[in-house]
């Protein structure tokens, strides 16, 4: 199955610094694009959460279409990873992603994912 995704942020800004200094919190920015993605996810998603495991891994290729050269392609799997969790399969443990090229397109920047 093809799924289009906006872009998700770096993984660079996943994280910031709790006011108390004392442990690393999500950025507002990436809770707010796992909320919108998952629920345009959820909209194409028609199926239950694939049970992952051991035997039964499963391997998902995404093609990543940058607004501009100076970005990094394969800086956005783990927020990836996350977003898709318990939307598409049940725990990210037993899933490869595969980035297979990076694309520039100012005009729609996405991710194409292959499940």
């Amino acid at each position: 199955m093809k799924i289009t995704l906006p872009l998700p942020p770096s993984d660079n800004r996943r994280f910031i610094i709790a006011r108390n200094m004392r442990r690393l919190i999500l950025s507002s920015e990436h809770r707010q694009y796992k909320q919108v993605a998952g629920l345009l996810l959820k909209s194409l998603w028609r199926s239950e959460p694939i049970k992952t495991s051991y035997e039964n891994q499963l391997a998902i290729e995404y093609d990543v279409y940058l607004p501009d050269k100076r970005r990094d392609g394969s800086n956005i799997e783990k927020i990836l990873k996350d977003t898709l969790s318990k939307i598409v399969y049940d725990d990210d443990k037993w899933v490869c992603m595969r980035l297979m090229k990076i694309y520039i397109d100012k005009n729609n920047p996405r991710v194409e994912l292959t499940i």
